[in-house]
């Protein structure tokens, strides 16, 4: 059975967050972390990995993906949540 890890990352600019899920949880962090992943973690850096959640099929990931972009997005509006397909990006890197 193939195992998916959904994680959200909270990005060094404040009240910014990154929504994913990969079957290989360690080495997508390393790449988020060298500002190799996505371009919201590279405009908006690395902080820390604030939630995660093991799941088996790569359906249950991307349905728990969406469900926790769109919650942070409520709270937080969506210039400062990416994840689901759902980003905004200023792509300047500052």
């Amino acid at each position: 059975m193939e195992k998916h890890i959904v994680y959200v990352i909270a990005c060094k600019s404040p009240n910014h967050f990154y929504v994913g899920y990969s079957r290989e949880f360690d080495k997508r962090m390393k790449t988020h972390k060298r500002k190799g992943g996505a371009m919201f973690t590279k405009i908006h850096g690395f902080d820390k990995v604030i939630f995660t959640k093991e799941v088996s099929s790569i359906e249950e990931a991307k349905k728990l993906e969406n469900k926790l972009t769109f919650e942070l997005i409520e709270k937080y509006g969506s210039d400062n949540v990416a994840g689901a397909g759902h980003t905004t990006v200023n792509k300047k890197i500052k």
